[in-house]
């Protein structure tokens, strides 16, 4: 995720509570019944290292946190109980108090599955995908009124980045489906260099520091990886040149800095050897370089990068299933630090709000249950 500007004036459509956070869910009587068991709720774990666990009062087990986003200090997170169409998700919002309560979308498509949120001034954008053969790419943006359902070809959108003045929005189709927003509610496709005779997508879209970016994969090409940066003067979207060593690794996420360096992480194998998770730093330079990861060989991949305003980056690790270790490490210049130690689970995506704390989503595996336990960890 990106840093946030502050906050402009501007009126949120969100529908808020004042109860304490509780899952808004349809259909979910059996989480109910483990959650009104106090035999099967995890206990709250330990606060670890640098980080710190929130807590997040009646929020049940099995609830999966998969984005969260700042405007200024207005935090919002999103989840749900599963990949299921309808009024299957989760959203919260941090009041002026700094509590983190239940909110609602004005009114989603009913038939959407919400995957990725950004935070302006003005309200909420969030991406998805409809239950639909036809158009099923969403983007339900609410800082327009009426709020806009866009729905376009293509198969989803899973990543969506920025603020009022610059939104994107990237995801799979031919071609790749990458849409920009240079005014609530308004989004239009982006032209790509991706080949577009070929199914492309894009994993994860970035801006910040007066740039954005995106990566994923184009199938039409030499090389099957792609990370674009967008010349911001020309409105020219073009390849980031990745240089040796990227043929067998899988680009989940990417993130920049003013200055010009880049950063981008993923999976790694093939040749018969076991995934492992990667992180690769370019300089403003153009030079690229491979960041030894503390237990890189069991950590279960890289999900998100954070840029910090001190130069550093924060880095998000963890496989779904339980497929490697979780943690958040910390990169300065080219020495990557552990800063929490290795558990099962996932950190999923991060965050910074306007005071400088960064925050974190994901879960953490029950022991003996087979259970995800929804957690927020904070960092000062």
């Amino acid at each position: 995720m990106s840093l946030r500007y502050p906050p402009r004036p501007g009126i949120s459509r969100l529908v808020r509570s004042s109860l304490p956070v509780i899952v808004i869910v349809a259909g979910m009587g059996v989480l109910a019944g483990l959650s009104g068991c106090d035999d099967d709720r995890p206990t709250m774990p330990a606060n670890t290292d640098a980080w710190h666990v929130e807590d997040l009062p009646l929020l049940t087990i099995g609830v999966g946190l998969t984005a969260i986003d700042f405007d200024g200090n207005q935090g919002h997170i999103l989840g749900g109980t599963s990949q299921k169409v309808g009024t299957d998700y989760l959203l919260l919002s941090r009041d002026p108090e700094r509590h983190w309560v239940s909110a609602q979308l004005a009114d989603p498509p009913d038939n959407a599955v919400l995957l990725d949120l950004a935070a302006g001034a003005l309200g909420l954008a969030v991406g998805g995908f409809l239950d639909q053969d036809i158009d099923p790419c969403l983007l339900y943006d609410e800082r327009s009124f009426p709020a806009a359902s866009i729905a376009r070809a293509g198969v989803r959108i899973a990543a969506v980045d920025g603020d009022d003045d610059l939104m994107v929005a990237g995801g799979t189709g031919i071609g790749g489906t990458l849409w920009s927003s240079r005014e609530p509610g308004i989004w239009a496709i982006e032209v790509t260099p991706l080949d577009t005779q070929h199914e492309g997508g894009f994993t994860d879209v970035f801006v910040g520091g007066g740039r954005a970016l995106a990566c994923g994969y184009d199938e039409g090409a030499d090389t099957l990886q792609v990370a674009l940066s967008l010349d911001t003067v020309a409105g020219v979207w073009r390849k980031v040149p990745l240089g040796a060593g990227v043929a067998t690794r899988t680009f989940r996420c990417i993130a920049g800095t003013a200055a010009g360096a880049i950063m981008v992480g993923g999976l790694a194998g093939g040749g018969g050897l076991s995934p492992r998770a990667f992180l690769m730093l370019r300089s403003s330079a153009g030079t690229w370089s491979d960041i030894a990861l503390p237990d890189g060989d069991l950590i279960g991949g890289i999900n998100d990068i954070l840029p910090a305003a001190d130069g550093t980056w924060y880095v998000a690790c963890g496989g779904a299933g339980g497929a490697g270790l979780a943690t958040i490490v910390r990169v300065s210049g080219t020495t990557a630090t552990r800063e929490m130690t290795p558990f099962q689970g996932k950190v999923q995506q991060m965050a910074v709000d306007d005071d400088g704390v960064v925050h974190a989503v994901g879960y953490r595996s029950t022991a003996g249950l087979g259970l995800e336990q929804p957690t927020l960890w904070t960092r000062d």
